[in-house]
């Protein structure tokens, strides 16, 4: 499965961050890159996708059809469906790796994005950068926030073996349960105007999940999420239910239509499929 780690926090493209054995698979996808196809407009809503298809770059099968999705500004949606139906391909597409078919994805303008992958991105530096990438911290003015932070995602006991100022190859280091928890901490220190989150909660535990979803609840803004634990529904505003025959969004009391409604999908003509 490939597992591109990368992350946008600002207009436009943005950047594609990814370990050296990916950055060819990066490359491949861009030749397919007709355009970018992410407009950012004066629009209430964080993020809408209008009829958009989500087909893999250089194919002409439709993962999705049809798909819209209206996220406002302080929603958290939440993407289920089966493994391999294309829900991490709707953030290729928000993130412009692959171009919409047709070419109607917007943004609010001068909106911040923030992308969580389940493998998250661990860069070169002290630990006070991890947290605070992509924005770059030079003094040592907001280290009471970091070290409050770390300790609010569960890594105090990180504190004690080192400071904000070690440099080591994290990654060596830290486990992926630690590096998911990191990533939390790195939301809430830049708080995007939308938090993309693909399985970002994968390598934790139900308690610590449940703590850092209350967390990103109360104190991030939109989020979009792709998860398969139904115990992450209750922490969302609405839940996308997608496969290959189409998608359905359901909101309000999500969790207990979940419960009393099994997975059942309408195709883009809105009819029960």
């Amino acid at each position: 499965m490939r597992d591109y780690r990368f992350l946008n926090f600002g207009g436009g493209f943005g950047s594609i961050l990814a370990t050296g054995k990916r950055v060819g698979a990066v490359i491949d996808e861009l030749t397919w890159k007709e355009s970018n196809t992410v407009q950012e407009l004066e629009i209430d809503d964080a993020l809408f996708l209008d009829r958009v298809d989500i087909v893999k770059p250089g194919s002409l099968k439709v993962l999705i059809p049809q798909i819209s999705i209206g996220l406002k500004r302080d929603e958290k949606l939440m993407i289920v469906g089966p493994s391999g139906c294309g829900k991490s391909s709707i953030l290729r597409i928000v993130a412009g790796i692959w171009s919409a078919r047709p070419a109607c994805v917007r943004k609010r303008k001068d909106s911040k994005w923030l992308f969580l992958p389940q493998q998250p991105y661990v860069i070169y530096g002290s630990l006070r950068d991890q947290v605070t990438y992509p924005v770059s911290v030079n003094h040592q003015n907001e280290d009471d926030k970091i070290t409050s932070l770390l300790v609010d995602v569960g890594l105090g006991s990180l504190l004690k073996k080192v400071d904000l100022n070690t440099q080591i190859i994290w990654e060596n280091v830290l486990s992926i349960g630690e590096q998911q928890r990191v990533s939390f901490a790195r939301a809430l220190y830049n708080q995007p105007d939308v938090s993309f989150m693909d399985e970002s909660t994968s390598a934790l535990d139900l308690e610590n999940q449940s703590n850092l979803m209350k967390m990103a609840n109360t104190r991030l803004n939109a989020i979009v999420h792709i998860a398969h634990r139904r115990e992450l529904i209750p922490y969302h505003d609405s839940v996308l239910e997608v496969d290959s025959k189409g998608w359905n969004k359901r909101v309000g009391d999500v969790t207990s239509s979940y419960e009393s409604h099994p997975l059942k999908y309408r195709n883009h003509r809105g009819t029960d499929d």
